[in-house]
């Protein structure tokens, strides 16, 4: 891993935010003083954030900058312009698969399966000594 070059990122925020509102949500583990002194430096308008959820601030920005972090996934999938030091092309492929808002259906098709398989065939397969149930197969999950 690179070491972290704040200076460069924040200017590379400022970058491609090109005069729009930029707005930092620190890490809850940052040295909360000194981000806060080294963002005002080369960001002077930018606003701070230091609590709350990330998850509605990332839902109602155009634009997400991240670094390295999970977060990023969020974005995505919120179709976010998205600009990450990670191979944005990798993290596509690890997204989740979207099924066109059928996913809670399967989820509760497989829970409903689970619920009404005895216990006694569900053991053996959590304990790693049986493959999976035919109904698990055969939906290709």
């Amino acid at each position: 891993m690179l070491p972290d070059d704040r200076a460069a990122f924040i200017r590379k925020c400022v970058h491609i935010a090109d005069g729009r509102p930029l707005v930092f949500k620190l890490h809850p583990l940052e040295n909360m003083c000194r981000s806060q002194k080294e963002i005002q430096k080369y960001a002077p308008d930018a606003r701070v954030l230091t609590e709350g959820s990330i998850d509605p601030m990332i839902a109602a920005c155009q634009v997400l900058i991240t670094q390295r972090s999970t977060c990023t996934f969020v974005g995505l999938a919120l179709g976010k312009e998205v600009h990450t030091d990670l191979d944005i092309n990798q993290l596509h492929g690890l997204m989740p698969i979207q099924n066109n808002g059928t996913s809670a259906l399967r989820i509760g098709n497989i829970c409903r399966r689970v619920l009404n398989t005895p216990m006694s065939e569900l053991v053996p397969v959590r304990a790693g000594f049986r493959s999976r149930p035919h109904w698990e197969q055969a939906d290709g999950f």
